[in-house]
């Protein structure tokens, strides 16, 4: 990514392959986040995890990767442990009860993001 202090990490677990954002999701970041999914889903794992616990901000271009996300594997990606800040973005966006969202290191079932 070309954003200071934004980053991606890909990991696996288990049949699961996990992109971890970190910092910012936007306008600049977005388009190295969806090559990092894209990537991961070339390896076809069961799940995609996206983690969110450590994405501080993101604008509508980064609520837009997750859509895309979604709508092009609907059944394969998870949105893991959003931070307080991208939890509130689904919600206001009335997205949330179209996407999975699990907490924590379980991306086995969705959250109840009302808290």
């Amino acid at each position: 990514m070309s954003k200071p202090g934004s980053s991606t990490h890909v990991s696996h677990e288990g049949d699961s392959v996990v992109v971890a954002v970190y910092g910012e999701l936007d306008i600049v970041t977005a388009p190295a986040v969806w090559d990092e999914i894209m990537g991961a889903m070339g390896e076809n794992p069961h799940r995609l995890v996206i983690d969110l616990a450590e994405t501080t901000a993101m604008d509508l271009t980064g609520l837009g990767v997750i859509v895309s996300a979604h709508s092009r594997y609907p059944d394969a990606v998870i949105i893991r442990s959003p931070s307080d800040r991208v939890r509130m973005i689904l919600k206001i966006s009335g997205l949330e009860p179209f996407l999975t969202v699990a907490s924590g290191d379980d991306p086995s079932g969705p959250d109840d993001l009302s808290s």
